[in-house]
């Protein structure tokens, strides 16, 4: 026995060991990479820069040092690789927002006029970091779960997965100099052959995690990189209001507006523009959607704890190739770090392998940096909550034996999320973004019942029951997403009496999140004015979040059934549905367009047909160039707010006004230009479809229009105050 106990004693002390020298070079590597943050920094300032190095360093260390040491002082030991880099990705972009909230707030209250600006966010940000260093010295037990993972070994499967994000950067560069789209449609094609490859094991399954983020930041990049300039909606609003902090060099909470009481806008853009020397244009386009790359790795865990590995592969697959995750949630870049955390939220939520104590800290922080994100995704998460804590307990109440008590979803989190919601909506930005939702709530209640399914009220009943108006290929893809509308809902009814079967099962807790959100599917269709306010894409992509399963699992069991009632998903119905993956992605990308000669307006055609769209109609023109800008666009700005009057009024068409006015103009709330606009003693600004093609747009999304033409006698006598070939300011009416 005592040659028991001396082996015993001596395998411990070699173990704390092992560990103390895992915790020792863990510290060593952080300090590394500080030091070396310094150093980039500091070289910048002696003028002695290094291309790209203080953006990579920058990012590494902004991103994800301070998470992995939150990490470890939590004493987090048994999660892997993976989990451990995604929680960390989400406590670091928690940590910058809430830092800057409060070095922002500290820093006006003592007086100091800059807190925004390089020395404090330097010094701040590396006292937070060196405090989580001495956090972690107090327990010498920290573990690296990278030390335990398999090494990956070369071979074909990661050389195809590692050369699409390749395809993407030089494909939107022969888009952006030659305008040739030729590799991002072969891109395009590659990606839509990965459902087989997997589905055969070429991809071994532990590259699918690899595989998975090589295909998000793929199509993400391959639309967030075309042009040299922002495009879209929303994000010239977020733009303008995170330049206003960099201008200030302080954020002002005061200022009405939602977006402005945004966290993820107003601390986050500008802190990496800062710390990293990038322009604020090159943080949109490449920090935001690297950083949301990561999203759909976290659906990749959650789907694998409700179903398998090539389930959860293809319920990936299917999230990211519907268009809203790479066409139109990049231009909202609030929502981007709002739905990142609204998936680590989830995650928690399904994750029984954590302790209470801390996976309750961390759900707090989550839950928090999503309020602070985004109120649209706060408020419908909210709705979600209460309907699952009623969904929950009801069937506790019937049915004890089917819901274990670790499943029930706290009071005291949902109570303590709705409290956050209205402290900060109410109070920051005049309570903006509080006073929405209120008028919101009240225009539904007073037409729902007058309202109810009448297309006109109803955005999503108008989408579904409206004709097409653009030709057989928009007849088709209508009908793919209806079919994958029909999957999701025959995987519903799945859920509901067939669960458990067929080698899956969905737990209890997350039954519910499914029920719920399919209900806000519904409600976009039959409740009044509901799905306009958010838009109903929108709404029908943050529930495929958790609607995704549902879709492969409807989808391979109805194939299941009219091949061979003795598979269980077998290959037979994973081959079909991998086939309609195929088709889900070359529609949604707009890829099939081409093809057929038929474009879509807008976004969709920037990466594969603007040159098309540039040859086509008017329609089609106005569609797209009321979001993309070109050089002479922004000089004209540029030179607009440099040079104008503030006393006199600038008048544009409703893009211009709206948008690049507003952005790169820094020059908000101008007026918007109609034919019958009298524009005595006031400025006309011209942008580049404006004086190309003669139009002017009358419609946000730019599909009413009218020609300049038509006020040709109001031109005559105006003065031309600046001119550059593709845009013109007027003036001296």
């Amino acid at each position: 026995m005592g040659d028991t106990m001396t082996q015993g004693g001596h395998n411990n002390s070699k173990l704390e060991c092992i560990l103390c020298w895992e915790t020792r070079r863990l510290l060593v590597v952080v300090m590394a990479v500080q030091i070396a943050f310094w150093g980039v920094i500091g070289l910048d300032i002696l003028g002695f820069p290094i291309a790209f190095l203080r953006q990579f360093v920058g990012f590494i260390y902004l991103t994800f040092i301070p998470g992995i040491l939150v990490l470890r002082a939590l004493r987090l030991y048994n999660i892997n690789l993976v989990e451990s880099l995604l929680y960390a990705i989400g406590l670091s972009i928690s940590i910058m927002m809430f830092t800057g909230f409060l070095l922002n707030t500290i820093c006006l209250l003592v007086g100091l006029d800059n807190p925004i600006s390089l020395c404090p966010l330097i010094i701040s940000i590396s006292s937070v970091v060196i405090f989580l260093m001495i956090l972690c010295l107090r327990d010498l037990r920290l573990n690296l779960p990278a030390l335990h993972q398999r090494p990956i070994e070369v071979s074909p499967s990661l050389v195809f997965i590692i050369i699409l994000p390749t395809l993407s950067i030089v494909g939107t560069y022969f888009v952006n100099t030659y305008c040739n789209s030729i590799i991002l449609r072969i891109l395009i094609l590659l990606i839509a052959l990965v459902p087989y490859l997997v589905l055969f094991n070429w991809i071994p399954e532990r590259l699918y995690p690899l595989a998975i983020f090589s295909i998000s930041i793929s199509l993400l990049y391959h639309t967030t990189l075309i042009s040299r300039y922002i495009w879209g909606w929303d994000i010239n609003v977020e733009y303008y209001f995170a330049n206003l902090v960099l201008l200030n060099s302080q954020w002002d909470p005061s200022i009405p507006g939602n977006v402005n009481a945004m966290l993820s806008v107003v601390m986050i853009a500008p802190m990496y523009s800062i710390l990293l020397n990038m322009d604020l244009t090159s943080v949109f386009k490449i920090i935001y959607p690297t950083i949301f790359s990561f999203l759909p790795l976290i659906l990749f865990l959650i789907y694998r704890k409700q179903t398998n590995n090539k389930i959860a592969f293809l319920s990936c697959f299917f999230f990211v190739s519907y268009q809203f995750f790479y066409f139109s949630a990049p231009t909202v870049a609030r929502q981007e770090i709002a739905e990142l955390f609204l998936v680590l939220t989830l995650f928690l939520l399904v994750d029984n392998s954590l302790d209470r104590l801390k996976k309750s800290l961390l759900l707090v922080i989550f839950m928090f940096s999503l309020i602070v994100s985004h109120y649209g995704t706060s408020y419908l998460f909210i709705l979600v909550l209460l309907n699952v804590l009623i969904f929950l307990n009801l069937i506790k109440h019937i049915y004890p034996s089917l819901i274990p008590s670790s499943t029930i979803l706290s009071k005291n989190f949902c109570l303590l999320t709705i409290c956050f919601v209205v402290a900060w909506y109410g109070y920051v930005s005049d309570g903006s973004a509080f006073d929405t939702i209120v008028i919101i709530g009240d225009h539904i209640a007073s037409s729902i019942y007058s309202e109810i399914f009448n297309p006109e009220s109803s955005q999503g009943m108008e989408l579904l029951l409206s004709g097409a108006s653009w030709g057989l290929i928009v007849q088709l893809e209508k009908c793919i997403q209806l079919i994958a509308i029909f999957f999701i809902s025959v995987g519903v009814f799945w859920l509901l009496f067939r669960n458990g079967s067929e080698g899956v099962h969905f737990g209890s807790l997350y039954t519910a999140f499914c029920l719920s959100y399919f209900s806000l599917n519904i409600a976009s269709l039959v409740v009044p004015f509901f799905a306009a306010q958010l838009n109903t894409w929108r709404i029908y992509h943050l529930t495929l979040i958790v609607l995704s399963p549902l879709m492969i699992i409807g989808g391979t069991f109805l194939f299941k059934l009219i091949t061979n009632r003795n598979f269980q998903f077998s290959r037979v119905p994973f081959v079909l549905i991998s086939i309609f993956l195929t088709i889900f992605l070359v529609f949604n990308s707009a890829w099939i367009y081409g093809y057929a000669e038929e474009y879509p307006p807008g976004p969709r055609s920037l990466a594969l047909y603007q040159n098309s769209i540039a040859q086509g109609g008017d329609l089609g023109r106005s569609a797209l160039y009321i979001i993309y800008y070109f050089d002479q666009d922004i000089y004209s700005v540029e030179w607009l707010a440099k040079f104008h009057n503030p006393d006199i009024a600038i008048y544009a068409d409703v893009g211009r006004q709206n948008l690049i006015l507003r952005s790169y103009g820094m020059l908000p709330n101008q007026e918007v230009m109609t034919k019958s606009t009298s524009l005595r003693n006031a400025y006309l600004y011209l942008g580049y479809p404006n004086i190309k093609y003669g139009i002017m747009s009358e419609h946000s999304v730019g599909l009413e229009y009218w020609y300049i033409h038509e006020i040709a006698p109001v031109l005559y006598n105006a003065n031309l105050l600046y001119e550059n070939g593709g845009a013109k300011i007027l003036g001296g009416f």
